[in-house]
């Protein structure tokens, strides 16, 4: 009886794992209508904290941005930092007009965390619209002017692709960038069949209005993933949200140094991400039951023609949806990479689908997160 159980849930989680990537391959290439010639005052919330090894990079990238100077402005929020970060942050925008630091310890009653010092950059920031990086990443000069032709008059919110790039060129770090890929992928495929279900907070612009309309940060429940919860309230609030499919936008960010930190950090978006998830809970869930199925097929020695074609198939269905995200970033090369990254989802998806439930807290950026 089980046997047939895990054959049934085997065969339809597979029909609808490989519909969804399909189907999500499909919006990742197409194309959406664009404003070109949309110039408005723009401001960069760059929150950090102890970021004292990427502040640098990230700013120096910040200064090269093709956008006129005079419809640009710059706020490093330094969040309560014990390393070095202020300082670095200080002496690179010494004497340039559009850059400003905040050190959230000398705003009264400022909070602390992110989300505290993203607050106080949105009430501070002049521009029409609102972009967010971190402080580990660094943008293309073509930046803003790409991320800004997606942009209509009922777009509130604008998410694009990041891609991690490590100092140390290893497998542990391909497998990851193919794995954020993949992360940032369905975001933007879900987004351009008609369906926004996520962005990542390293590479999005906000319009200033829409932000207003949902109360800000401080009305929107705390979740520690704030950007998730922004993108949600934004869209929930009646504004349209799209995204930025280009290597002209693309984001390149740090990725963790270690397993240690890499399971931190997936803990962090498993658990905020459930929680604000909505109607993408049926892509998680139909992940997890499709890689569960395989494992739990192998371990109890189901007909191998049943798990091996799964596994086949699934292979084929992440190459052509890795290959349209890949393709439109010009990072086909790692797919080269895609039969390893396939071992490692197996086991990632289905490991945080069993402990997710009870994940109740995480140390971050030196603080214990509870949720």
């Amino acid at each position: 009886m089980l046997m047939i159980i895990i054959e049934i849930a085997l065969l339809i989680s597979l029909i609808l794992y490989t519909f969804f990537a399909l189907t999500l391959a499909v919006g990742v290439l197409s194309v959406n209508k664009t404003r070109p010639d949309y110039r408005p005052g723009v401001t960069v919330l760059i929150p950090a904290r102890n970021e004292e090894k990427n502040i640098g990079n990230c700013l120096d990238s910040i200064m090269m941005l093709d956008y006129p100077e005079d419809k640009l402005e710059v706020i490093v929020i330094d969040d309560h930092s014990d390393d070095e970060t202020a300082k670095i942050a200080a002496e690179k925008i010494r004497g340039v007009d559009n850059f400003r630091l905040v050190r959230l310890s000398e705003v009264e009653n400022a909070g602390t965390g992110k989300i505290g010092g993203l607050i106080e950059g949105y009430k501070m920031a002049a521009g029409e619209i609102v972009f967010q990086t971190d402080a580990d990443c660094k943008v293309p000069p073509t930046w803003i002017k790409t991320v800004l032709k997606e942009f209509t008059d009922k777009t509130g919110v604008v998410g694009g692709l990041t891609f991690l790039k490590s100092k140390r060129d290893t497998l542990f770090s391909k497998i990851q960038s193919l794995d954020w890929l993949y992360l940032v992928g369905v975001g933007a495929g879900s987004n351009r069949i008609g369906f926004p279900l996520s962005c990542i907070g390293n590479n999005i612009a906000v319009r200033k209005d829409a932000y207003r309309n949902t109360g800000g940060y401080e009305a929107i429940p705390f979740s520690i993933t704030e950007d998730f919860a922004l993108f949600k309230a934004i869209v929930k609030s009646g504004w349209k949200a799209r995204f930025s499919v280009s290597k002209d936008s693309l984001v390149e960010s740090v990725p963790p140094e270690s397993l240690k930190d890499l399971i931190r950090q997936r803990i962090r978006w498993a658990s905020g991400g459930i929680l604000q998830a909505g109607s993408g809970i049926i892509l998680l869930t139909t992940a997890f039951i499709f890689h569960l199925s395989v494992i739990a097929g192998i371990i109890i020695q189901i007909d191998p023609f049943y798990w091996l074609s799964a596994i086949i198939i699934s292979f084929l269905a992440d190459g052509i949806f890795l290959f349209a995200v890949t393709k439109k970033i010009a990072k086909l090369n790692y797919l080269a990479f895609l039969p390893v990254f396939e071992i490692y989802y197996f086991f990632y998806t289905t490991a945080f689908g069993v402990l997710s439930p009870f994940m109740r807290s995480v140390t971050w950026k030196g603080r214990k997160i509870k949720f």
